[in-house]
């Protein structure tokens, strides 16, 4: 994903809070809203935008690399469920624990509507990028 991509998803993110748990985990909660103009609905679908997938996932990396403090490439995601679709200027919710903050950084992550409901979640790998 080019950069000036991930810089347009990382302006959508606001509201961080990262909190850690006695387990060492990282939980790391923010909102987020897409605003009608963002390139990612370019073209999906023109009539009817809808946040991409993949989207979501790079925010889910972002929002990591954001409460980690670093550069992190994915190296899978698992048991990833859309189960609703997120649509121009609507807030999400961004929920990831992060399990363990060291080699590896495996963690889960949801994402909800603004009523709760889940629109997305699953389980992540994550490995820090050198240089």
């Amino acid at each position: 994903m080019s950069n000036s991509i991930e810089a347009a998803i990382a302006a959508c993110i606001f509201a961080m809070e990262t909190v850690e748990t006695e387990e060492g985990a990282l939980q790391v909660s923010a909102s987020a809203r897409f605003p009608a103009s963002f390139i990612g609905f370019a073209g999906h679908f023109p009539d009817a935008p809808v946040l991409p997938a993949i989207v979501q996932l790079a925010a889910v990396r972002l929002l990591a690399e954001r409460a980690l403090r670093i550069r992190l490439e994915s190296q899978g995601f698992s048991r990833t469920k859309f189960r609703g679709m997120v649509q121009p200027e609507e807030e999400i919710f961004l929920q990831l624990k992060i399990e363990s903050p060291f080699p590896g950084r495996q963690g889960r992550f949801k994402i909800t509507g603004v009523a709760g409901e889940a629109l997305s979640s699953g389980s992540f790998t994550f490995r820090e990028v050198s240089g």
